[in-house]
């Protein structure tokens, strides 16, 4: 981890789809989490979201048809895929959030990243 680095958590590679509103002006979009960590999540955002700007949020995980809502802050954004139709990366910090909804996501999170990595072990193994 580079000195500059200001993560404090593990980041576990995990997607998960949802929906935001900008608590500012209204607009809308949609995201896929990259990572997630107890802190909050790395996305790629359908539109540009102006840094310090608060979100909120619906986080959909696969097998569950209640969301979970949370309030988000951006904290970094990037422009992906200049030539293409709008695609930004963003750190979004978590603010709002039940405990027991962020236990939930991080489990979730958890168990992708475990069989993942159990697949990988498993493909080294064979080879």
């Amino acid at each position: 981890m580079s000195a500059d680095d200001k993560r404090n958590f593990l980041r576990l590679d995990a997607f998960l789809d949802g929906a935001f509103k900008v608590c500012s002006d209204g607009r809308q979009g949609i995201f896929r989490t990259g990572n997630v960590s107890r802190s909050g999540f790395k996305v790629m955002l359908n539109r540009y979201v102006e840094t310090g700007n608060r979100l909120e949020m619906e986080v959909r995980r696969p097998g569950s048809i209640v969301p979970t809502f949370m309030t988000g802050k951006v904290v970094w954004i990037k422009d992906i895929q200049p030539d293409l139709p709008p695609g930004f990366e963003a750190g979004i910090e978590m603010e709002k959030i039940d405990p027991l909804e962020r236990q939930i996501i991080m489990d979730y999170c958890f168990n992708i990243w475990y069989e993942n990595k159990a697949d990988k072990d498993r493909d080294d193994n064979i080879e």
